[in-house]
């Protein structure tokens, strides 16, 4: 995901995939993980624009290991402000989203989520109305050259289903 010539903090996000008794491990899910560079920059400019996996940035994909777990060696994100016209987010364009990841994890029997994670004590989450409420909130702990930080995530059952 980055190499020496990555502009950026460095960062190493870990996490675990819980079953629904947040107890759990889910082994085999994937994680689908992306984020903007240091300036606040996606390598896509539209949310439906497309362009060639050799041209994507600062996104992976990866299964959690027998534990539920899985790491990511990235960067911490910058912060952007929403652009005017932005076809769904007028309402919001000039407004500074705080620093984020986004996350999706599938597996074959739990519902697929689709959620974004934010650093603890950035100003912008109290005024963010994606992030505001969310409780996907973790401490980006710095030291040395690679800053870090974990969370967990629990999955839910598919309807109709009662496995714990």
């Amino acid at each position: 995901m980055v190499d020496a010539s990555t502009e950026g903090e460095r960062f190493v996000l870990t996490g675990t995939v819980l079953r629904p008794d947040c107890q759990t491990p889910v082994a085999g899910a994937t994680v689908d993980f992306w984020h903007c560079d240091h300036n606040g920059a996606y390598d896509i400019k539209t949310p439906d624009e497309k362009i060639a996996p050799e041209n994507y940035r600062f996104r992976a994909i990866t299964q959690t290991d027998k534990d539920g777990r899985f790491v990511f060696e990235t960067i911490v994100p910058g912060r952007y402000a929403i652009p005017p016209n932005l076809e769904g987010f007028e309402q919001y364009a000039g407004q500074t989203r705080p620093a984020h990841y986004h996350i999706t994890i599938t597996h074959p029997i739990y519902v697929p989520l689709t959620t974004q994670i934010y650093i603890k004590g950035d100003p912008y989450i109290a005024k963010d109305p994606w992030a505001q409420h969310s409780r996907n909130v973790f401490e980006l702990k710095s030291g040395g050259a690679v800053s870090t930080g974990s969370f967990e995530i629990v999955l839910a059952n598919q309807p109709g289903q009662h496995r714990t």
